[in-house]
Order: structure tokens, then C-alpha cells, then sequence
């Protein structure tokens, strides 16, 4: 959510299969960057300054820079692979594959796709920090209540 590149206005894409978890997000790594220097120590560039620090303040973010020194800590810790990183059709793909030790099988799905309104909602908070629920559902056009629980609910998905 932190990096993702906004001003392409496709979903991050989150596929669970029976073996692994498939993320897929539209614009890529920073210039000049591999998926080797994800693994090496580097500096965060962070897309949505703005979105970082709600994520920061809300305490979803330690640190930056740390994120896939995270991910790793979490994969190993549960035995599993490190996570695979590639790039492809202008995107970063991240794939996470479990042990093999016979947890059950989940069905191949889309998780989480992001709807217009939820879209707009992050987008205002890029652009101020500090928006009231008030504020974003009158540029929406939708109720208060209705902003607060589609807050809730984005901060539920992660």
C-alpha cells in the first residue's frame, strides 16, 4: 500500500493458491533497481510520503526501509521459503510459498481489489494527511458512517 505507484489505476492484485501467495503491483521497482537489491541493505523510496506516515503513525509501519527484512523474519520464522521477487509487464510480482507440510488447500481467488470509492478514499489522504472522514465523504458523495467503515475495513486488509 506504502509503495504502490497510484497514478496507475489498476489493483494490486493478491492470488492464494494451495502452495503459494501471488502479489502482483503495477509499477515496479525504482529505477535502476533488481530484485537482488530488495535482499541487500538499501534506502526506502517512499511513492506516497503521505500515506507512509498514516501508515507510520497508525503504528503498520516500524521503521523505514525494513519492510522485506520483515517479510523475510516472517517467512523464516514460519519455516517457509524466502519470498521470490520479479519483475514483469511493468510491475513487481512477489511470490510466498509455504512449507511443504500438508496445510490445506485454499482455492485460487483475488483477495483484495480495491473499489473506486476505497481508491478515492486513499487518494485523499495522499493529498492531506490530516482530511476528516466529513471532508472525503463530501467529495465522494457518500455518508460519514460509510467512510469511517471502508477506513476500517482497508486498515483490516492491511
Amino acid at each position: 500500500m506504502v509503495h504502490k505507484d497510484y497514478s496507475i489505476q489498476e489493483p494490486t492484485t493478491i492470488r492464494v493458491y494451495s502452495d503459494r501467495l501471488e502479489i502482483f503491483c503495477l509499477g515496479g521497482l525504482p529505477t535502476d533497481w533488481t530484485p537482488d537489491k530488495l535482499l541487500q541493505e538499501h534506502t526506502s523510496i517512499r511513492r506516497n510520503r503521505a500515506l507512509a506516515s498514516v501508515f507510520f503513525t497508525a503504528g503498520y509501519v516500524e521503521n523505514w526501509g525494513q519492510g522485506i527484512e520483515k517479510v523475510l523474519e516472517e517467512c523464516r520464522s514460519n519455516g517457509n521459503p524466502d519470498p521470490e521477487f520479479s519483475i514483469m509487464n511493468d510491475g513487481l510480482k512477489v511470490v510466498v510459498r509455504i512449507r511443504a507440510d500438508g496445510r490445506p488447500k485454499v482455492p485460487q481467488t483475488d483477495v483484495f481489489k480495491i473499489d473506486e470509492k476505497s481508491k478515492v478514499i486513499l487518494s485523499c489522504i495522499a493529498e492531506d494527511p490530516s482530511v476528516s472522514a466529513k471532508r472525503m465523504a463530501e467529495i465522494i458523495g457518500i455518508s460519514d458512517s460509510t467512510v469511517e467503515r471502508r477506513l476500517k475495513e482497508l486498515v483490516t486488509k492491511g
